[in-house]
Parts: structure tokens; sequence; C-alpha cells
């Protein structure tokens, strides 16, 4: 899980060292990261909830449909 919280934590620099925080790509590698992950019961558990959270962070959004995507 912190292997986790660490490449969501870079992906978050990252895009906002480039500009580009406000940008569907930020949400949609940050669901990549979490899919990666997904197979742990901690991760799968919780991965709604971290969604959620950082939704609420200004310039992170995703898609209407990350629970399919997670699950696919």
């Amino acid at each position: 899980m912190e292997e986790l919280d660490l490449e969501i934590r870079k992906i978050l620099t990252r895009a906002e060292y480039e500009g580009n925080i406000g940008s569907s790509s930020t949400g949609n590698l940050i669901l990549e990261a979490i899919k990666r992950h997904y197979h742990d019961p901690a991760v799968a558990a919780t991965a709604k909830d971290r969604i959620e959270a950082l939704k609420k962070q200004p310039g992170v959004s995703f898609p209407a449909n990350y629970e399919e995507l997670l699950a696919n």
C-alpha cells in the first residue's frame, strides 16, 4: 500500500510541475496505478474511498465510470 501511495504522490507532483494537474490524464494515471495494485485486498477495499478523497482535491478529476474501469 505504501508503494501505491508513493506512486500517486509522484503522479500528482509531476502533474503539478508540468501544469497538467487539472487534466483528465492525471486521473487516468492514478486509476492505472490503483488498478495495478488492485489485486491487493487492502487496496481493493479502500480504492473507492481513496478516489473519492482525491476527487475533492482541486484539479483532480476521474471518469464517472471509474469503478467499472477498476473492475475490468
